[in-house]
């Protein structure tokens, strides 16, 4: 790509604005500089380096974007279901012209810069430059940071960064200039835990005994799917699946034998187990219907949900309609521009009729490493997902009365550990621990809350599918539909009660499970009868 440089002069000297948000760069604790000896040795060389940005350009019609979703997903609202096509909401949102042209203009500007690409929604410019022109160009402190684990270096700015007062009103924030790569896996291989089973119980979770947990009859899971429905998993962080332990599996549980799509790379020889639980458990619960992977490469300087919503952008409506999502970090160390901006994006899928759910952590809020707070994980507390208090965002109106009436019981943690008017999650929860699960062709046994996300996922696959077959729409975004219909008096069946045990990770205090919902497991665990009954009407 050729650009023109007859700019330089002209950006270098205009005014700048600095960045909202940008200014305070949160290091994890898994991140250090590098020494200043090391920083000696090789200043020109690490000048030198490139770095990878993404550009987010503001999106046009926001209120209008924050109201639609609103209307279409609210079960009292006139309007719910009424879905719009991913081009629709692509075309309705779209970046004013004026805002990419100043873009365009300041990038050209730069000598070494490489667009590396644009998504399908023209909201995302992907570049390559040097860290020297970051720095000059973008008025930023680039400073190495070496993980204390894998000793990857990362380019960080420690003072922010600003853009030309022309081309800053159109920027919601860049990517890869001021957070971390901090996403993790959210489960673990374990031991078999025996304790609450009875002496006839089976420790282990397979498909089977999740169907009879979770009352799923074979009619249910014995269905001749719609073909444009669809559901999937997200892979990152080099997570792939192998076919031939998924063939395995279905094989040895006697199930559905089908196989993904994949979107993205995928190294079947050295399978994850992350990946191989998504897929074997959502197309367990999610029998006979089309399956997708969306695979991010494993590039840690990125965003992998940024590179995510990329890719299903690119998908237009052969995007699935139900996603699980089994990965998130701590919600303080995401800034709150990238967080505002990818919301906008799960905003946009809603209003396509999309369900996105995701994994909660395992223990839900976690103890703040200075024993005062717990920390809440993201995106899992974003109010545009379902996942299963953030400090970040209030708590969204579908969900008041019943945070309402849990706080207000006793035994709940004293109020300086949390936001208690913040968004309250999980919403909903399933059983998490003795999955068995095919990797590298042998059983694993695995513990964790994406073991739960998948499951669920594939039930929401299911009640679509009979939606859709009888001429309704897709559930898209579930959390109205489940505050407002499902939970209440006249379906009370329609969650199994989750009342005894806590989340407490010492020394904060944990809290406990209730009647009804509670911060710990939600609503409780599905009855997937009742779900269908009610999804019916």
């Amino acid at each position: 790509m050729h650009f023109n440089h007859a700019l330089d002069m002209t950006f270098m000297h205009s005014p700048y604005v600095q960045m909202k948000h940008a200014h305070v760069l949160r290091v994890p604790p898994s991140f250090q500089p590098l020494s200043e000896s090391h920083l000696l040795r090789s200043r020109a060389s690490l000048e030198n380096q490139r770095v990878r940005l993404t550009f987010a350009l503001k999106h046009r019609n926001t209120q209008w974007l924050t109201k639609t979703f609103e209307r279409v997903s609210n079960p009292d609202s006139e309007q719910y279901g009424n879905f719009l096509s991913m081009k629709q909401v692509a075309k309705l949102t779209a970046p004013e012209e004026s805002h990419s042209k100043a873009l365009f203009q300041f990038l050209n500007s730069i000598p070494d810069v490489r667009i590396t690409h644009m998504s399908k929604h023209m909201n995302f410019v992907t570049v390559s430059m040097s860290v020297k022109s970051v720095d000059t160009f973008l008025k930023a402190k680039m400073t190495p940071f070496m993980h204390k684990e894998t000793g990857q270096v990362f380019f960080r700015s420690v003072e922010g960064f600003a853009l030309p007062l022309h081309v800053a009103p159109g920027i919601h924030t860049v990517f890869g200039i001021h957070h971390f790569p901090t996403y993790k896996r959210k489960l673990k291989r374990s031991r078999l835990h025996f304790k609450g089973l009875s002496q006839n119980e089976t420790p282990l979770t397979t498909p089977q005994s999740i169907w009879r947990r979770y009352n799923m009859t074979r009619d249910d899971l014995n269905v001749i799917s719609f073909p444009k429905n669809r559901q999937a998993i997200a892979s990152f962080l080099g997570e792939y699946y192998s076919p031939k332990d998924l063939e395995m599996f279905q094989r040895t549980f006697n199930l559905s034998r089908m196989q993904p799509v994949v979107h993205g790379p995928n190294d079947a020889s050295k399978p994850g187990i992350e990946a191989s639980l998504d897929i074997q458990y959502i197309m367990a619960t999610g029998q006979n219907i089309n399956t997708t992977i969306n695979s991010i490469p494993d590039e840690e300087t990125a965003d992998p949900f940024l590179d995510w919503i990329s890719l299903l952008q690119s998908q237009g409506d052969e995007c699935a309609y139900v996603h699980s999502i089994s990965y998130g970090a701590v919600e303080k160390y995401i800034p709150e521009d990238v967080q505002m901006t990818l919301d906008y994006e799960f905003q946009k899928l809603a209003i396509a009729g999309r369900t996105v759910l995701i994994a909660s952590g395992d223990d839900g809020a976690r103890c703040s490493q200075d024993e005062t707070s717990f920390e809440p994980e993201w995106p899992t507390s974003s109010p545009y997902v379902t996942s299963g208090f953030s400090n970040a965002y209030s708590r969204p109106s579908y969900q008041n009365d019943a945070v309402a009436s849990y706080l207000s019981q006793p035994h709940v943690p004293s109020q300086k550990y949390f936001n208690p008017n913040g968004r309250a999650y999980p919403d909903i929860s399933a059983y998490g621990v003795n999955y068995q699960v095919m990797c590298n062709g042998r059983v694993e046994n695995v513990d964790g809350t994406s073991a739960s996300t998948p499951v669920v996922a594939g039930m929401i696959a299911l009640l679509n599918d009979l939606r859709i077959q009888r001429g309704m729409k897709p559930l898209g975004f579930l959390n109205y539909w489940l505050y407002k219909k499902v939970a209440v008096k006249e379906n009370f069946n329609a969650f199994y009660d989750v009342t005894f045990g806590n989340n407490a990770m010492y020394p904060c205090p944990g809290f406990p499970a209730t009647k009804g919902f509670d911060v710990v497991t939600g609503w409780g665990t599905p009855n997937f009868e009742v779900l269908k009954k009610i999804a019916l009407e």
